[in-house]
């Protein structure tokens, strides 16, 4: 994280701050970081509405851990879900993510 950090002060985009980022990496998260930085770049393949399968294969485990160890979500008022019948969920529509530093 501090490499991707020095490699955006020093003003690169993001697929080049991966790339050098991921040089201190082992060769399997270096490889894979190189795949997604190729996908960014627009060197993929996508469906008709903009999905690429592939990508999200590929970044699924990184936010996974984001998910769940970095911005630690927690869900509050899931007793107030139905178990069954009609329900209407309504996300929050602030439309950032909550990416800070600890």
């Amino acid at each position: 994280m501090r490499g991707l950090g020095r490699a955006f002060e020093a003003g690169l985009d993001l697929p080049d701050a991966l790339e050098r980022a991921a040089g201190g990496l082992p060769r399997s998260a270096r490889q894979l970081t190189e795949q997604v930085a190729r996908r960014l770049r627009g060197e993929n393949v996508e469906d008709e509405w903009g999905f690429d399968e592939d990508f999200v294969e590929l970044v699924y485990g990184f936010f996974e851990f984001m998910y769940e160890r970095w911005w630690r979500v927690t869900a509050t008022g899931v007793s107030n879900v139905p178990g069954h019948g009609r329900a209407m969920l309504v996300a929050n529509h602030a439309g950032v993510l909550p990416w800070t530093r600890r």
